[in-house]
């Protein structure tokens, strides 16, 4: 396991736990959701989920001593291509680890598609495990999903 990646999933439990969400939810801590943005050079509103992931990335890389593993960024699509190219990719399979972090096409029959993305929490059976992700219904919030369906990666870790 990752010293970056859980660390990375502890500061998402920690915003999860706070209840963050953009105000259009039943909570509302925006200005949180406008931290996440800020910290990736992006306006509010705007997508979150990959400016919620790249944020939980850079204070994991804070607290863990390291050079930030992957660039700053709101964009999803350009999360993907970056790591991709800079980690251990693991790509359907269920050798998913908590601390992993994970991008989805939410309709991969349509070209148009929107991506998302957020990180393994916890493995459950086969290739199932809970992911925290950022702007699902507009909050941090748990979701289960199938690594089978999904482009799954584990950060190398550079000091």
């Amino acid at each position: 396991m990752a010293t970056i990646g859980i660390n990375a999933l502890h500061v998402a439990i920690g915003e999860l736990t706070k209840g963050v969400a953009d105000g259009r939810g039943e909570t509302r801590l925006s200005s949180q959701v406008k931290v996440y943005l800020v910290y990736c050079y992006a306006s509010y509103p705007n997508p979150w989920c990959a400016a919620f992931l790249s944020w939980c990335l850079g204070q994991a890389a804070r607290m863990s001593g390291y050079q930030l593993p992957v660039f700053r960024t709101a964009s999803t699509i350009d999360l993907g291509i970056f790591a991709n190219h800079q980690a251990l990719v693991l790509m359907g399979t269920d050798d998913s680890e908590p601390g992993d972090f994970y991008v989805l096409a939410l309709d991969v029959d349509n070209p148009q598609t929107d991506f998302h993305c957020g990180i393994v929490k916890q493995k459950l059976n086969g290739s199932q495990f809970l992911g925290i992700e950022g702007n699902h219904d507009y909050k941090v919030a748990t979701v289960t999903r199938d690594a089978s369906k999904l482009l799954v990666f584990r950060l190398r870790e550079s000091a």
